[in-house]
C-alpha cells in the first residue's frame, strides 16, 4: 500500500460517516439516519471472521476493509434497525473477491438476515426469514460484486468502469423481498475536480444507484 493510504488507514482508528437518510417504505418517504463506518483489521478467510492473533504469519489472516453500514428510520409507530457489514480485501489482485457479507433487517414485525461467504471457487448464501416465502435457505452463488462493496471499493481506489455481475445491496433485497441473484449491470464514473460519482445502471432491473464522494 502508498505511503498516504498506509499512513490513513492503519493508525488503528475507524473512519465515520453520518447521514440524514431519505428511505422510501410503503410507498412514503421516511426519514431516519445512516452511518458507514470503514475500518482496516485482520480476517481469516477459512473461519471467516475477525482475527484475534495480530501475528498474520501464525494465522494466515488477510488485511481486509470492513464497512459497517447501518440504516435506522421510523414507518408510523415501529422503527427498521438494519445494518449490513462487508469484508473486502486489500490486496485484489490476490483476493478479487469480498470474502463475506452479513445483512439484518430487525422490525416489530420480525428478522430477516442475509449472509454470503467466499469459498474459494463460489459464495455460499444463507437467508434466514420470519416470511414464509422466504424461509430458511442455503445456496451456492457464483462469484459476482456487491452493491455493498462499491463504497468501500471507492476507498480503495478499486472501481472498474465498464460491465460487471452485480448483487443488489443486502438490505434492498430484504427489504424489497427480492432473491438474491446477479444481474447484469454497468458502472460509470463521472469525475469532478472536488466530487465524483459512481452510477450504477442495470441491464433489466428498474434500479438505478448512484454514489456520490469526495474525489481525493
Amino acid at each position: 500500500q502508498t505511503t498516504d493510504f498506509a499512513k490513513y488507514w492503519f493508525q488503528g482508528k475507524a473512519e465515520v460517516n453520518h447521514y440524514k437518510l431519505e428511505q422510501n417504505r410503503y410507498g412514503e418517504m421516511r426519514e431516519g439516519h445512516a452511518v458507514l463506518v470503514f475500518v482496516t483489521e485482520d480476517f481469516l478467510p477459512k473461519k471467516q471472521v475477525k482475527a484475534d492473533n495480530p501475528d498474520r504469519t501464525q494465522t494466515g489472516a488477510v488485511p481486509v476493509m470492513k464497512l459497517n453500514h447501518l440504516r435506522k428510520f421510523v414507518t408510523g409507530i415501529y422503527d427498521y434497525a438494519n445494518m449490513t457489514s462487508v469484508f473486502t480485501p486489500l490486496d485484489a489482485v490476490k483476493y478479487p473477491q469480498t470474502l463475506k457479507t452479513t445483512t439484518s433487517i430487525q422490525e416489530w414485525c420480525g428478522q430477516i438476515w442475509l449472509q454470503a461467504n467466499w469459498r474459494g471457487k463460489e459464495y455460499q448464501v444463507q437467508g434466514h426469514s420470519y416470511f414464509e416465502s422466504e424461509g430458511d435457505v442455503l445456496f451456492p452463488l457464483p462469484k459476482a460484486t456487491f452493491e455493498d462493496e462499491l463504497f468501500s471499493r471507492i476507498r480503495l481506489g478499486q472501481i472498474k468502469e465498464g460491465p460487471v455481475q452485480l448483487l443488489i445491496g443486502g438490505q434492498d433485497a430484504g427489504m424489497l423481498h427480492q432473491a438474491w441473484q446477479a444481474q447484469p449491470a454497468r458502472l460509470t464514473i463521472k469525475s469532478g475536480k472536488h466530487h465524483s460519482t459512481l452510477l450504477v445502471q442495470y441491464d433489466h432491473l428498474p434500479r438505478r444507484l448512484e454514489i456520490a464522494y469526495e474525489t481525493a
